[in-house]
């Protein structure tokens, strides 16, 4: 009875000792080595947008026309390596809030695309667009091989916000969104 237990206890003690000599090979064996990685910008982004503002309303009855007191201005960076691949300007508009959601309708004239800092040649196609609550609208579509810096702009007079009548006095607000796509070349 003496050397099973004998036997047990040096059978136990010599799998312990595996175990541990085996854990300290396998940590041994272990190697750490960094993982890098390199964020960079987008090659082609909005850099500023500036939304139109809008005359004050009084309370009404009926539908009203708010004409903008300020522009709509949208400032493009293309650093794509293919710049004659077009690029998109898309418009959003939601609901107007003071707690509760009412609808809307901007209307959009066409607007102007320039180069800044240059005067390189550009092909845009700017529309006229209509946007209620949540829907979209497509503003400009261009490219140019020479220039990287844009500006997209809809002057004060062509811009305007069609409002439903009897909303209660107080501030209402509202966000635009500006969408700006990198448009696939189609072989």
């Amino acid at each position: 009875m003496k050397w099973k237990k004998i036997n047990f206890l040096l059978l136990t003690g010599g799998c312990f000792l595996l175990i541990f000599c085996t854990a300290e090979v396998a940590a041994h064996a272990q190697a750490e080595t960094p993982v890098a990685i390199n964020i960079v910008e987008t090659p082609i982004r909005l850099v500023k947008v500036r939304a139109p503002t809008f005359e004050t309303a009084h309370v009404s009855s009926k539908r009203q026309t708010l004409k903008a007191t300020g522009n709509l201005e949208i400032q493009v960076k293309d650093l794509r390596q293919n710049k004659i691949t077009p690029w998109k300007l898309l418009y959003q508009l939601t609901d107007f809030s003071n707690g509760k959601k009412y609808s809307a309708t901007i209307n959009l004239g066409k607007g102007t695309v320039r180069a800044l800092g240059d005067e390189s040649k550009i092909t845009a196609m700017p529309h006229a667009v209509s946007v209620g609550a949540n829907e979209t609208g497509t503003l400009v579509t261009a490219h140019s091989a020479e220039s990287s810096d844009y500006l997209y702009r809809v002057d004060k007079q062509a811009i305007d916000l069609t409002i439903p009548g009897n909303l209660p006095a107080g501030k209402f607000t509202g966000k635009q969104t500006v969408l700006l796509l990198n448009t696939p070349e189609v072989n």
